[in-house]
């Protein structure tokens, strides 16, 4: 009985990632090109994992609740939330679908947060939950990152600004 739970909980883990990280790579990978949607994973790998320890830390330390500081289960959903916090907010117009149900892109990731904890229990909260928050600072530097002037090349050959 117990190896028939198993398995079915790998299928469903196995599962939720192949949908995620096929929806968000088939999506995003053509909008940013190779080169950029490679950083942008690198980039949410390591804000999530710094974002896991940072709020396992607030938790421990605030809160009292000492768990997540002594458990290790992030993976590579995390960054597959991010992924898609990152498609919802930057790249959909109007709303989004997650389910079958219509939503505000903004609402999106969460929704999937919550739709996947029912469905799949066991999953990283805490993982899942790092990813959508790194996907949101992602969002808000690219929204807010100062523009640089354009560099233009006088007839001197000295290099300056307009």
């Amino acid at each position: 009985m117990e190896s028939r739970i198993s398995v079915r909980t790998r299928c469903a883990g196995f599962a939720h990632e192949f949908l995620f990280c096929s929806g968000a790579g088939i999506t995003l990978e053509p909008i940013l090109g190779a080169q950029k949607f490679f950083t942008l994973i690198v980039v949410l790998t390591f804000l999530s994992g710094i974002i896991n320890v940072a709020v396992s830390y607030f938790l421990s330390a605030y809160v009292g609740y000492s768990a997540p500081l002594s458990s290790c289960a992030i993976g590579f959903s995390g960054v597959l939330f991010g992924l898609s916090t990152v498609i919802n907010l930057q790249y959909q117009e109007r709303s989004v679908r997650v389910f079958g149900f219509r939503l505000k892109p903004s609402y999106a990731a969460w929704a999937e947060l919550v739709l996947t904890q029912v469905l799949i229990p066991r999953a990283s909260l805490m993982g899942h939950l790092s990813g959508i928050l790194a996907g949101l600072v992602v969002v808000y530097y690219q929204r807010y990152e100062p523009q640089r002037p354009p560099t233009q090349f006088h007839g001197s050959g000295r290099v300056g600004t307009r």
